[in-house]
C-alpha cells in the first residue's frame, strides 16, 4: 500500500489531505496532534516523533528535538506521491497554525537533506523560505 514501487491509490493522497484540513480547521487540540503525530510519523519513523502532545494539549515548540538524526528515513520507504502528501498536508496544517513553526522547520531540514525527489524538495525549500519570512513579518 505504501511501497515505493507501488503506485499509491489517489483515494489515500486525498485522505490524507482531507484528514489535515478537517483536523487543523475543526480540531485545534489533541485531535489535530494525532493526526500530525501521525503524519510525521510516515516521514520520521513513529518511534521517532516526540514531543506532540507531550505538553497538555498542543503541539509544543519547546519539545525539540522531534526526531533523531538516525538515517535513512523511513520516508525512503514511501511512494514520493504518498511522500507529497504528507509533506502538503504538514504544510497544511502549520498554515492554519495547528503546528509551531520550528517542530516543522527542523523535520523539513531533515527531510531535504535525504529524499530524492528534486520537486519536493523545491516545494519543501520554498514553504521554509515563505514561512521564515511571515514570522519575520510578525514579529
Amino acid at each position: 500500500l505504501l511501497s515505493p514501487n507501488a503506485d499509491p491509490s489517489p483515494k489515500l493522497v486525498e485522505l490524507i489531505q482531507f484528514i489535515a484540513a478537517v483536523s487543523s480547521s475543526s480540531f485545534k487540540g489533541k485531535e489535530s496532534d494525532e493526526v500530525a503525530r501521525v503524519l510525521m510519523g510516515l516521514l520520521v519513523g513513529p518511534g521517532n516523533v516526540t514531543g506532540i502532545g507531550d505538553a497538555g494539549n498542543h503541539i509544543s515548540a519547546s519539545a525539540l528535538p522531534l526526531v533523531n538524526d538516525s538515517l535513512p528515513l523511513p520516508a525512503l520507504q514511501l511512494h514520493r506521491e504518498i511522500r507529497k502528501a504528507c509533506v502538503s498536508a504538514l504544510i497544511l496544517m502549520r498554515n492554519k497554525g495547528a503546528i509551531p513553526p520550528l517542530i516543522l522547520l527542523q523535520l523539513f531540514f531533515q527531510l531535504m537533506s535525504v529524499v530524492p525527489d528534486k520537486n519536493l524538495r523545491e516545494s519543501l525549500y520554498h514553504h521554509i523560505v515563505n514561512d521564515i519570512r511571515n514570522i519575520n513579518k510578525a514579529s
